[in-house]
């Protein structure tokens, strides 16, 4: 074989590699039950000072089924305890129905009452100059699962 021909086999494995490369990429994205891919917020996990895993239960209600994070010690709401969360049409991810969701949420008075957190400012977000983002829950995917664990939170 001529020095060409091995330059454009080399070239053709170094090209299909990088397209299989890329396939895996496309076979690990976590999606939505729209399709969408999701991505958890890693500002709003680490400012969150509880995150827990509950299932809607019809309105505002939510049993907790895990407790991930918490940062209250006592006070902290166990697995089968019931929170409610306000305004749940302006929480953007939420789709109503029994499924479990991941929720970070933070306490105004030490433990006593929580509500989701939003998405902190970040530099050029959000857009419009806007003191926070969204409020976002996302569904308790494996794949938001596991990119929930990859942050490290303390």
């Amino acid at each position: 074989m001529a020095k060409g021909q091995w330059n454009l086999a080399l070239a053709a494995v170094a090209f299909l590699s990088w397209i299989g490369y890329l396939a895996f990429l496309v076979s690990q994205i976590t999606r939505g039950p729209d399709g969408k891919s999701l991505t958890v917020s890693r500002p709003q996990i680490l400012v969150s000072s509880l995150d827990v895993v509950g299932t809607h239960q019809g309105g505002g209600k939510f049993l907790v089924t895990a407790v991930l994070y918490s940062a209250y010690g006592a006070k902290t709401p166990r697995a089968g305890d019931s929170l409610e969360i306000g305004l749940l049409e302006n929480l953007q991810g939420f789709h109503p129905g029994p499924a479990d969701w991941l929720i970070p949420m933070q306490s105004l008075n030490q433990g006593e009452s929580f509500e989701v957190v939003p998405i902190p400012p970040s530099p050029g977000y959000p857009s419009g100059g806007g003191k926070t983002g969204p409020f976002r829950i996302y569904p308790a995917l494996p794949g938001i699962l596991r990119q929930y664990r990859a942050i490290a939170k303390d």
